[in-house]
């Protein structure tokens, strides 16, 4: 479908979101790392790597005992350790070819249902400044309970308290140093099948207090961070 359809950014994100909003077989935690490996890659990774972020890609699937036997999701899909395959469309794994800039679509008035994408921008924008007024009202030194699920039931679920604004990266910090973690293995906050920033709070985040989120223990030669 991806190679005849004429796609703008905007369809390709909405169709990505689509696709692992609506996913109802295999298991979450399976669909939360595939999901998050593929964000690693569409953003092109993080500043300093030079791969264009393939190396965390695969160590988030490996972490999840995720394999790909053509080492291309799109080509035949990949497999969780009990053998399930788990199919991933072309133009979600990657952008397509012949993909168009939404200036460009504007322009030509490719997209019929512009009206619908401009207002979910506004409902996100609202969001995201609820959030801000949100996080700017809150106490500064109002603690929270953060429960942290390890993959493969390692350690098994453990809460952690850290301050209601604090940064993902203190969230790290605390895990680190209570679990005993040292380089070369790092660890990364997943919530919602999505790879959360180190430099932000959980809230700012769309995380919600008494929602579990996903610890993974990841090792590498080097560590990065957002």
């Amino acid at each position: 479908m991806s190679g005849s359809k004429l796609w703008t950014r905007r369809e390709i994100d909405r169709a990505r979101i689509e696709f692992f909003d609506t996913r109802v077989t295999g298991r979450p935690e399976i669909w939360q790392a595939i999901r998050a490996s593929l964000e690693v890659m569409w953003k092109g990774g993080e500043p300093g790597e030079d791969d264009g972020g393939l190396a965390t890609a695969q160590m988030i699937l490996n972490a999840a005992e995720i394999t790909l036997p053509d080492g291309d999701m799109a080509i035949r899909g990949c497999y969780d350790s009990t053998g399930a395959l788990y199919r991933v469309p072309e133009h979600v794994v990657s952008d397509p070819a012949n993909i168009l800039d939404d200036t460009t679509a504007d322009a030509t008035g490719k997209s019929d249902d512009e009206g619908d994408l401009a207002e979910e921008s506004e409902e996100v924008d609202e969001e995201i400044l609820r959030r801000r007024e949100t996080k700017g009202k809150a106490k500064a030194k109002e603690m929270i309970s953060v429960k942290a699920r390890f993959q493969h039931g390692i350690n098994g679920d453990i809460v952690f308290k850290i301050g209601k604004n604090d940064s993902v990266r203190s969230l790290i910090k605390i895990i680190t140093q209570r679990l005993e973690i040292s380089p070369p293995k790092h660890v990364k906050i997943n919530y919602m099948g999505k790879l959360l920033k180190e430099s932000t709070s959980l809230s700012a985040q769309g995380w919600q207090e008494g929602h579990i989120v996903n610890a993974w223990v990841l090792e590498s030669d080097k560590t990065t961070s957002n």
